[in-house]
């Protein structure tokens, strides 16, 4: 079972109901444990061309040396996959003409752009059945879905969306702050049940330099401590989900880009959805999150 997303690897990985002989790592990391094992390396620098390029070479290279691996291999988040890496994958099993090989693709999750060709052999067999969100937040994230099919939420409708704008960094910390407050006080939702959301990386994103929010700090450790909540980027959350999602820091974007990121970002939601968004949205985006 191999996917992108790190996070998401290792979330998977977790799960000790799953069977002993499933092996679960996230492309780039099976890739580097087949190179040590058989003994092939790179002394190069370790960029893009090194993730993107080098190593699925290196994995072709392993093959090479240390024969097929798989009867079976699950591809989670296809669309990140680039092209290249799909033969050196196939490679892998025991029957690469014969052997099960799934791959589960959204288009709309593209956000790096990668995947060009997705090695089907068969129609593509669409699920239509969203089971994570509830209804409300299935609405909302609809509004940024492109497909030929539209999928049926079919859990309960659960609470409405809700929305604050803000105007600079200090409306955001208020606005962030109240939210919690309301949520962890009020509400008494554990904090580890609340995961906030942002498009930006940390070098970007005002959230890191707000210092503490009301009673809490961020932290970028999933399930930290007391008094602490989880702060990822939209990216890294990607194939994930929390029970309650405030996704921040909705601003302006390339329209094409930020309609991805509401997209997946909306849809890591299970139960409740928390927008906090710039004043300066742009209008179109605006009336489709429903702001105006």
């Amino acid at each position: 079972l191999t996917c992108f997303n790190v996070n998401l690897a290792e979330f998977l990985g977790a799960d000790r109901t799953l069977p002993s002989c499933l092996d679960v790592a996230n492309f780039h990391k099976l890739a580097q444990g087949l190179a040590r094992i058989a003994g092939v390396s790179f002394s190069g620098p370790r960029g893009d061309r090194y993730f993107d390029t080098v190593l699925p070479g290196l994995m072709m290279d392993a093959v090479d040396r240390l024969g097929t691996q798989y009867d079976a291999i699950i591809v989670d988040e296809g669309q990140d996959f680039h092209d290249n890496w799909w033969i050196p994958l196939q490679c892998l099993l025991h029957e690469p003409d014969q052997g099960i090989f799934y791959v589960f693709f959204d288009d709309n999750q593209n956000l790096y752009r990668t995947a060009q060709s997705i090695p089907l052999e068969l129609a593509p067999f669409a699920l239509t059945r969203n089971c994570r969100n509830t209804r409300r937040i299935h609405e909302k994230v609809m509004r940024f879905y492109q497909s030929d099919q539209t999928p049926v939420a079919k859990g309960p409708l659960g609470r409405p969306i809700q929305s604050v704008v803000y105007e600079d960094a200090n409306g955001l910390k208020r606005a962030l702050s109240r939210v919690l407050h309301q949520l962890t006080a009020e509400e008494e939702v554990p904090s580890e049940d609340i995961v906030i959301l942002t498009p930006k990386g940390r070098n970007r994103s005002s959230l890191w330099r707000l210092g503490p929010v009301g009673n809490f700090s961020l932290t970028e450790q999933w399930g930290g401590g007391r008094g602490e909540i989880f702060c990822s980027t939209v990216h890294s959350f990607k194939g994930l989900e929390s029970p309650i999602v405030i996704l921040a820091e909705i601003g302006s974007f390339g329209t094409r880009d930020l309609e991805a990121i509401l997209y997946v970002g909306c849809s890591r939601a299970c139960n409740h959805l928390i927008l906090l968004a710039s004043a300066y949205l742009s209008s179109r985006v605006r009336r489709k999150l429903g702001l105006v």
